[in-house]
């Protein structure tokens, strides 16, 4: 098997796993050594490269957005859901089959495969150098693009994951998106905002209190349970005017030591049922199905009542 010269190698990790034809010609490659290197290659996109294959669609759409930036002048940014993958925001039922670039002038592109182009201008407030090595729309701009573009409940995981870090604000994104004109999307954009959250601390919990919304349960978040003076858990929701409270388990912070966090989760499930509280747990399946979430909560709460 042709072993990949380790030039190559270290040029790919100088431009974030990619190596692109034109670079081999520039290294002194010629082009039957070019189509033979290629073959021991994973294809990015046309004319780009990776050394191994991406485990998931995300990696490889990180791939992809480095090598379209690469072919591309420095007028144009990530953007959209492409500049959301590169702030390391959570996707929930986002496309990855095409990068997304805005250009800072806003001028229409000539139609390229794999890349969808956006017109809406990036001003020099909507550019970042927060990302070394990576053309992308700074923080805010990424969410508004998403909030105007995605379904809601895929926009409100990544506005609510970005509040949680602190990459932006409700108010400052509100400002922005009131200050906005000739853009489509801006009504979807101001529902998204509204339904906002900065204390979801997962997309799990996220979509759960869109659910919830919908079955018109008044939840709080993240609230915090006291038993006299002692503070007893802080629970993911707690339905208004009940002792109900609704956990959704991602099953994600059971990786590092399962043991360990079941066992403090049953020691802290126990203390809320001894103080009188009725507990409904959510996974990712019993998001797919709202009637049986209500059918939980009902009982519960029919329980809580006696």
């Amino acid at each position: 098997m042709y072993t990949v010269p380790k030039s190559v190698a270290v040029r790919a990790g100088q431009s974030g796993g990619i190596v692109m034809r034109e670079d081999l010609g520039l290294q002194g490659y010629g082009e039957w050594e070019i189509r033979r290197l290629s073959a021991s290659l994973v294809q990015v996109r046309r004319g780009a490269y990776c050394l191994e294959p991406p485990t998931t669609p995300e990696a490889m759409h990180v791939l992809m957005a480095r090598a379209a930036l690469k072919s591309h002048c420095d007028s144009q940014f990530l953007s959209h859901a492409s500049a959301a993958l590169a702030w390391g925001l959570p996707l929930f039922r986002v496309d990855l089959a095409r990068v997304h670039l805005s250009r800072d002038r806003g001028q229409r592109a000539k139609t390229t495969p794999g890349i969808r182009y956006h017109n809406y201008p990036v001003i020099p407030e909507d550019q970042t150098h927060q990302l070394p090595n990576v053309r992308v729309t700074a923080a805010t701009r990424t969410v508004i693009d998403c909030a105007v573009t995605l379904p809601t409940d895929s926009a409100v995981v990544i506005v609510d994951a970005a509040l949680h870090r602190g990459m932006t604000s409700l108010s400052h994104l509100s400002e922005r998106v009131s200050a906005m004109t000739r853009r489509k999307g801006l009504s979807a954009a101001r529902r998204v905002l509204a339904l906002a959250d900065i204390k979801a601390e997962s997309p799990g919990e996220s979509r759960l209190r869109l659910l919830l919304g919908d079955l018109g349960i008044h939840v709080v978040s993240q609230a915090v349970i006291n038993d006299g003076a002692r503070t007893l858990a802080r629970a993911d929701f707690r339905i208004r005017d009940s002792r109900v409270l609704i956990e959704f388990d991602g099953r994600a912070k059971y990786k590092d030591d399962p043991e360990r966090y079941h066992w403090e989760e049953k020691q802290r499930h126990d203390l809320l049922v001894a103080a009188g509280y009725e507990v409904v747990r959510v996974v990712w399946a019993q998001l797919e199905d709202p009637q049986a979430v209500k059918r939980a909560i009902d009982q519960a709460l029919t329980r809580s009542r006696r």
